[in-house]
This record gives structure tokens, sequence and C-alpha cells, in this order.
């Protein structure tokens, strides 16, 4: 994501900033821009999180059957 530096720039010149003002603000929001995510990445993380938790949950269960089981035929 990220944002019209140049633009930024402009409108904070506009609105009475001194020039040298404006770029350093709009030059820090687009760094800070950088690194914002958006609700689409975010559902994604959740996805890839939430099938991971599965596939640990599916992996323990398994685990724990297979060693009742051991268990189980040794008594």
């Amino acid at each position: 994501m990220g944002i019209d530096t140049l633009t930024y720039s402009q409108s904070l010149e506009q609105a009475g900033f001194k020039r040298a003002q404006a770029d350093a603000i709009a030059a820090g929001m687009g760094k800070a821009a950088a690194d914002l995510v958006t609700k689409a990445d975010l559902d994604a993380a959740i996805d890839r999180v939430t099938i991971r938790v599965g596939a640990l949950l599916a992996a323990g269960l398994a685990i724990s059957t297979a060693v009742l089981g051991l268990l189980i035929s040794l008594h």
C-alpha cells in the first residue's frame, strides 16, 4: 500500500507548510504507509494460520489415538 508523496507534499504546501517541511512529512508518511496492510492481507494471513492450527490439531489427535491404541494393546 502506498501513497502519492508528491501530491501529499503539494497539499501540505497549499495548506501552509514550507516546502522542506511538506517534503519531510510526505516522505515519512510514504515510509509509514509501506508497512500498512490491507484487510485482504489480514484475511489471507488469518486463513493460513487457521489451516496450520487445524493441521496441528489433526496431527495431535492422530498421535494421541496411536499412543492410546498402543497402550491398550500392551495392557
